[in-house]
């Protein structure tokens, strides 16, 4: 299985993208995206116009004043990430069972904001720039890495893709499972050997899903025995 090639670039103006991209969400995932600093703009009545002019001030701005840390940041990052993802891809593929992953450009921009959405079409993501910890960083990258060989099985052997709804499920059925299937292999110990830090539920839906997914994982530790229960059951 040949490994991807992930490349990282600093652009505000694809930072300005992502908060375009994010913006479609509202209430508590909006105050997730957005620094402490920029919650104002969710509890005021703005037009959208202005706020997106208040966020689009905000990320040249900070990539303005932030432009020495920020270059070297991604360069630790690249650096980092260099060192490990061979081990990461090889755990990937005893996961997936050596599924191919889907050839193109894998390609991370670096955020100044707080949540990191992808385009799983595109194979675009979104890192933390300014978290001074590097491996929350890394273990950024590799939880979208992992979002795109999760879809693209799940296409493949399910003919499931991530706006699929599912009959008496929850609209964002397909969404669910696939963060917590990250979350379950995130804290699996072979997979923190690799990136020394530990995932949590999002919410309660979240953490009710991922007792049982984690249990389905500890008996065969098999991504067909875990998804068929989601996708054929």
């Amino acid at each position: 299985m040949k490994n991807p090639k992930t490349k990282f670039v600093i652009s505000a103006n694809e930072d300005i993208k992502n908060y375009i991209l994010f913006n479609r969400y509202s209430g508590e995932y909006l105050r997730m995206f957005l620094p402490k600093e920029l919650h104002y703009i969710v509890k005021k009545k703005f037009s959208e116009k202005r706020k997106e002019k208040i966020i689009r001030d905000y990320i040249k701005h900070n990539f303005k004043i932030n432009k020495g840390r920020i270059n070297k940041n991604v360069k630790e990052i690249k650096k980092h990430w260099k060192m490990l993802e061979k081990r990461y891809f090889a755990l990937v593929g005893r996961v997936f069972k050596n599924y191919p992953w889907s050839k193109g450009k894998y390609t991370g921009f670096a955020s100044v904001f707080s949540m990191y959405p992808r385009n799983i079409k595109e194979k675009i993501f979104y890192f933390p720039v300014l978290r001074k910890d590097l491996n929350f960083c890394l273990a950024v990258i590799a939880h979208e890495m992992l979002h795109f060989i999760f879809f693209d099985y799940i296409k493949e052997k399910y003919n499931v893709n991530e706006n699929k709804e599912f009959k008496n499920k929850d609209p964002k059925y397909v969404w669910n499972i696939s963060e917590v299937f990250n979350l379950v292999i995130e804290n699996w110990k072979p997979y923190q050997r690799i990136f020394k830090t530990k995932s949590k539920p999002y919410d309660t839906t979240h953490t009710k899903i991922f007792s049982k997914m984690k249990k389905l994982w500890k008996e065969k530790k098999d991504i067909d025995y875990l998804l068929d229960y989601y996708f054929k059951s």
